[in-house]
């Protein structure tokens, strides 16, 4: 049964909320300089293990105030890693390919992967509460950035990295 928050918890998630958005903002105006200075297959490793630790601190069951802290991650972990992934895929395709690739990577990130851990969410979270699920969210994030070192280690290798 759906039943609302009132009172001080609705206005500390508002809180937490309005703090990972502002976060967003200068990161998403910045992503392109940042991605030129560093590359793509950095940033999408940083950002993977910048995600492990949000992911981890929130399986401790933090006071409000380490979640107010942890939310600043929110800039990288959400914005870099999405305008970092949707350029590499763009710059990464053919030109014929280029607009399927971008859009790919988003309905990919957005949809099917929000659908597909909300519903491993629940069954996660019954079996063994939120901190599991957020062991798991880190867990998932370190492999993530171990798949993007390997991504940079191939392509160096054969010299097709575009950054």
């Amino acid at each position: 049964m759906y039943q609302p928050f009132w009172g001080e918890a609705s206005a500390k998630i508002g809180l937490l909320y309005t703090a990972a958005s502002l976060t967003e903002i200068p990161v998403f105006l910045f992503s392109g300089y940042i991605i030129r200075k560093f590359g793509y297959v950095k940033i999408l490793t940083a950002v993977s293990l910048a995600g492990a630790l949000r992911w981890y601190v929130l399986s401790l069951e933090p006071s409000f105030e380490i979640l107010m802290a942890n939310q600043m991650l929110s800039g990288l972990t959400y914005a870099l890693f999405l305008s970092a992934g949707v350029n590499y895929a763009y710059d990464n395709s053919s030109d014929r390919a280029k607009t399927t690739a971008h859009s790919l990577f988003v309905v990919v990130y957005t949809n099917v992967a929000g659908i597909v851990a909300s519903n491993i969410g629940g069954w996660v979270v019954e079996r063994g509460g939120y901190s599991l699920l957020f062991q798991g969210a880190a867990v998932m994030s370190l492999l993530g950035a171990a798949g993007f070192a390997s991504l940079g280690r191939v392509k160096r290798r054969e010299g097709r990295l575009k950054v």
